[in-house]
């Protein structure tokens, strides 16, 4: 029997890939936010030794999540199924990209029931109050929208959380999250 491939849209492909790619930014950023703000520092101390939260998207296979060390937060690519202490669902591939893109806050989409949180709800509280703080350094229209305090304040610490995402080298497992078959098709 002659072996037929799926044949897939490269328009799709594409913007799966910037979508990764947008989810990537953003897990960078929400690292560097924990570093700078201390609320997101206190959410962060109640969550146990080597605990991971992963953000799935209903219709794509990719996964991301984000686990805490000793030391630090770091970044976890996975393919479903994933096994973490939370696990925050996106319902549709368009709301978690109006999520990522900045144009709808977290917690719109969760009270919205676009947003569902399987796992501990004590520990899920936690990761999208955490969630909720650090949106409003990466994408600051929502921000705006919210509150208007200490704004000086607010945009040296976004300075500083621009320059630690574009500045700070990729390591070998953020490199492997860009799909280059989809990048060489644009070539």
């Amino acid at each position: 029997m002659k072996n037929v491939h799926h044949i897939v849209p490269v328009r799709k492909l594409f913007r799966e890939a910037m979508f990764r790619r947008s989810v990537l930014f953003w897990a960078k950023g929400f690292i560097s936010c924990a570093g700078y703000q201390e609320s997101i520092k206190k959410e962060i101390e109640q969550w146990p030794e080597e605990f991971i939260f992963f953000i799935q998207f209903f219709p794509l296979k990719f996964c991301l999540g984000v686990g805490k060390n000793k030391k630090s937060l770091h970044i976890i690519k996975g393919n479903l199924p994933v096994h973490g202490d939370v696990i925050l669902f996106f319902k549709s591939f368009a709301a978690a990209r109006c999520v990522f893109s900045g144009k709808t806050p977290i917690i719109q989409s969760f009270i919205q029931n676009k947003l569902l949180l399987k796992g501990d709800p004590a520990y899920g509280m936690s990761v999208l109050k955490s969630l909720m703080i650090s949106e409003s350094f990466l994408f600051p229209k929502l921000a705006g929208e919210r509150r208007k305090m200490h704004l000086l304040q607010r945009y040296l610490l976004r300075i500083k959380i621009y320059s630690d995402i574009f500045l700070k080298r990729i390591s070998k497992k953020e490199a492997n999250l860009c799909d280059t078959q989809v990048l060489r098709v644009f070539e």
